[in-house]
């Protein structure tokens, strides 16, 4: 019975014509809200817990002056962290950029003055590598 559910509830997504990714994120909240969403080595999200998450990264990136339509460049280990970046960004109605951490310095610096993000988000991790590429 509780697989008859399930398969009910997902149908019952699909068939509502989700049009967003932002539509995606609330609805599978609502759906699911006490199911693990992200988990990694150092955290365990649940959906609801990663909505809350998402809105609280954007009123951030909001905060730091990104509006829609601004990029947001991405520069972040393999985490959780990283799509809770990344969805904070497109809550926003901003346009996340994910620049890979193994890019060289020329070519990440290179990409950075290409895109004008309004601004960087990266690890602690990558703290020292970003202040000696910043100018």
């Amino acid at each position: 019975m509780i697989k008859i559910k399930q398969a009910k509830r997902e149908e019952q997504m699909a068939g509502e014509g989700i049009q967003s990714i932002r539509e995606m994120l609330r609805r599978s909240a609502a759906y699911h809200g006490d199911n693990e969403a992200l988990v990694d080595e150092r955290y365990r999200y649940t959906y609801a817990e990663m909505i809350d998450k998402v809105q609280r990264t954007a009123a951030l990136l909001h905060s730091l002056g990104v509006r829609k339509g601004d990029r947001v460049a991405l520069m972040m280990l393999p985490s959780a962290n990283h799509p809770l970046a990344l969805f904070g960004a497109i809550e926003l109605g901003a346009i996340p950029v994910a620049l890979h951490i193994r890019e060289s310095d020329e070519t990440v610096v290179e990409l950075l003055n290409r895109l004008s993000p309004r601004v960087l988000v990266y690890d602690v991790s990558l703290e020292r590598r970003v202040a000696e590429l910043a100018p």
